[in-house]
């Protein structure tokens, strides 16, 4: 309220109407800018939650499906055990791919 005191005057306690309004769009300006505030019909200063789309057209289930990707429609305890394994086996070759590019190796040399 300290803010709006200003565009009074202070002996007749009259609202000075060009400071007030300036300091309106001024707040509207700021608040805009900050996000606290949204307008749907503008491209800059949409809310996100105006981008998204709703629950009812979202089925996450037949988009997986029709992107043919395996991946996303297997479960993720799966997924993980898969990735889990060729860490397993490169951390398990490295040393033997070492010794025989570096000739140390007596069964396998280039």
């Amino acid at each position: 309220m300290q803010k709006v005191k200003f565009h009074i005057q202070n002996q007749k306690k009259q609202l000075l109407v060009n400071r007030f309004e300036f300091f309106v769009y001024q707040s509207l300006a700021n608040a805009l800018n900050a996000g606290d505030i949204n307008c749907r019909e503008s491209l800059k200063f949409r809310s996100f939650e105006d981008d998204l789309i709703d629950d009812k057209t979202w089925q996450k289930e037949l988009f997986i499906g029709q992107l043919n990707f395996p991946t996303l429609s297997e479960p993720i305890e799966i997924h993980l055990e898969k990735l889990e394994n060729k860490i397993r086996l490169i951390v398990l070759f490295r040393p033997r791919k070492e010794s025989i590019i570096n000739s140390c190796n007596e069964i396998a040399r280039f």
